[in-house]
């Protein structure tokens, strides 16, 4: 067996390693890409894994999320390049958007934990910190004050409900959000405290988003159970891929191996480096071949473990070589 695959096997597919359950709070990991530009519409996960955000449509402008640095220290970067236009009622730009997958924090119920991280802004005002349950029912939000050009440690002690985590399985256990930039429906007078309904931010938070420019970066993300921040824990680059590849796997030029028949890879099967969440959906998938037509993606038995791949085409010569490129993908 690699060192890899013993790798995967100790991080069982279920389980955050060490202290913080945060996957990749130390944004070392950029699977899809280092850059991404969230105009009006966009939204889902695009840059640093495990982590999303949301522009709206009616909101409008334009903010990118990036790969960037506070000290000697990975950090994820959002600039406004396009302000907001309109922040009223439910239109919203999301910021920094986590989602913890629920057997990880089931046991965390009713407990006290800390969340810290690094942030430095190139404006000066108030941002918000907010956490909600799966059913986006109850919420908890706080403010923090930032200082333009200043490094600034946010240590934020919270003690969950007994029932914040409503299930212990692979879905969606709990939302975690900085950032969140909203007029209207989503803001709250009450601070530090869990509250009935979906807020997740206060009406005297700055609107990042209509500072042309604004930048904010934000490093060594972590959550951890207990009300004292500790030093950030550094896994290693190994530990940190190991744990995003349960939602998400990006193959690019994958080696398949050779050509059996007209339409089959030899072999026939891929099998994941680590259990995913969820049996995923495979996209953006295409082969590049040896000679020939490049063929059509065939996919076929998707699990947790692994998924076949054959040429729908069924236009290859024998005992050529085959690569895959292909979004694995099993986000919550």
């Amino acid at each position: 067996m690699s060192k890899n695959r013993d790798l995967a096997n100790i991080i069982d597919s279920s389980a955050v390693m060490g202290k913080n359950y945060i996957i990749n709070g130390g944004f070392d990991v950029w699977q899809r890409g280092t850059s991404f530009a969230y105009s009006a519409g966009s939204n889902g996960y695009h840059t640093a894994d495990r982590f999303t955000s949301q522009n709206v449509v009616g909101a409008g402008g334009q903010f990118t999320v990036s790969k960037s640095a506070i000290g000697n220290s990975n950090a994820i970067r959002f600039t406004t390049n396009t302000i907001s236009t309109n922040l009223t009622t439910t239109n919203y730009w999301y910021g920094l958007f986590y989602q913890i997958e629920s057997q990880d924090v089931y046991h965390l119920n009713s407990k006290t934990i800390t969340v810290s991280f690094k942030i430095k802004t190139n404006f000066t005002g108030v941002l918000s910190f907010s956490l909600r349950n799966s059913v986006i029912n109850r919420s908890y939000v706080s403010n923090f004050s930032v200082t333009s050009g200043v490094e600034h440690l946010i240590t934020k002690t919270v003690t969950l409900e007994t029932n914040t985590v409503l299930t212990n399985d692979a879905n969606k256990g709990m939302d975690f959000v900085i950032g969140f930039d909203n007029n209207g429906t989503f803001q709250t007078a009450t601070t530090d405290s869990w509250i009935a309904g979906n807020y997740l931010t206060t009406s005297n938070s700055t609107n990042w988003s209509q500072i042309a420019g604004a930048t904010i970066d934000i490093a060594e993300l972590q959550m951890e159970q207990g009300s004292v921040a500790t030093d950030f824990e550094h896994r290693s680059y190994g530990e940190e891929l190991a744990l995003c590849q349960r939602y998400f796997h990006n193959y690019t030029s994958f080696n398949l191996g050779y050509t059996s028949s007209a339409n089959i890879v030899n072999g026939g099967a891929l099998t994941f480096p680590t259990t995913m969440r969820t049996p995923p959906t495979v996209g953006n998938a295409s082969y590049a071949v040896g000679g020939g037509p490049a063929g059509t993606v065939q996919i076929g038995y998707p699990s947790v473990n692994g998924v076949t791949f054959l040429n729908g085409s069924s236009n290859w010569s024998l005992a050529i070589p085959v690569t895959l490129t292909a979004f694995i993908d099993a986000e919550l």
